[in-house]
């Protein structure tokens, strides 16, 4: 929980020196490239996360691996973390300033769980449905999930529309079930 107000806090941070400083978009590109760096490499993120590592040698490998490829707001902004004891948390605070440029942009993250290989033109068709009912632009991410059985699940934040087989059928399911004890 205390982690979670912490991301919250440095993230609104940096998106603010990044609004100020005119380079939302540029630490955008920086944040993404540094989670899925983290995301791949389980070294890189123990690395961070080590207590035992002295910050002097997590600024070192900043400096080493990411300098160059990142903004100079980004890569002060990550040795200032190291430097506070917050590399902890550098996942969830670059997690929390995407979803805070996203909201400023009218982006929304949409997952969408098919039966079925969607194709191209079916997946452009669903965006437009989807940017029509949420009045965003929305960026979906689709995966293949075949205990759906057919049909598919979206979901937008906390909310999930379910027009899966699977789903219809424990529907129906339940329905034979009341009906038979009623009688």
């Amino acid at each position: 929980m205390l982690s979670g107000k912490v991301a919250k806090r440095y993230a609104l941070a940096l998106f603010d020196a990044a609004k100020l400083s005119g380079q939302l978009d540029i630490v955008a590109v920086d944040c993404n490239n540094i989670i899925e760096l983290l995301d791949s490499s389980k070294q890189f993120m123990r690395f961070f996360r080590s207590p035992v590592i002295k910050a002097s040698k997590k600024q070192s490998v900043i400096n080493a691996v990411l300098e160059r490829r990142i903004s100079r707001l980004t890569s002060d902004f990550l040795k200032l973390l190291v430097l506070r004891n917050r590399e902890n948390v550098i996942h969830e605070i670059l997690t929390e300033f995407i979803r805070l440029n996203d909201d400023i942009s009218g982006i929304i993250k949409v997952a969408v769980k098919s039966a079925v290989e969607f194709s191209d033109e079916q997946k452009q068709n669903l965006k437009k449905q989807l940017d029509e009912f949420s009045n965003l632009n929305t960026e979906s991410v689709f995966t293949f999930d075949e205990s759906l059985i057919g049909g598919f699940t979206v979901q937008v934040k906390d909310t999930v529309l379910d027009a899966s087989i699977k789903r219809q059928l424990e529907l129906l399911k339940n329905k034979f079930r009341q009906q038979s004890l009623s009688i």
